[in-house]
């Protein structure tokens, strides 16, 4: 995997994960995702539930996640 590939998938990753995009949605967005064909056997493997895990620890965690961006 070429660095673009992943700094492609991490960006489309985080961006659903912050936006609450429903766990098998983001996983279809991904898989659906021309670029990231070279993931295509990582990206059938993500669990759902450790995508809404995921989710969970950005909203907790990501800087993002507060309105002054200082994170808690």
């Amino acid at each position: 995997m070429d660095e673009a590939t992943l700094r492609r998938y991490q960006r489309r990753l985080l961006e659903g994960l912050r936006h609450g995009t429903a766990p098998e949605t983001l996983r279809a967005e991904l898989l659906a995702d021309p670029e990231l064909a070279s993931l295509r056997a990582y990206l059938e493997g993500l669990d759902p539930h450790a995508l809404a895990v995921a989710a969970e620890l950005v909203a907790r965690w990501s800087p993002a996640a507060e309105p002054d961006g200082a994170g808690p």
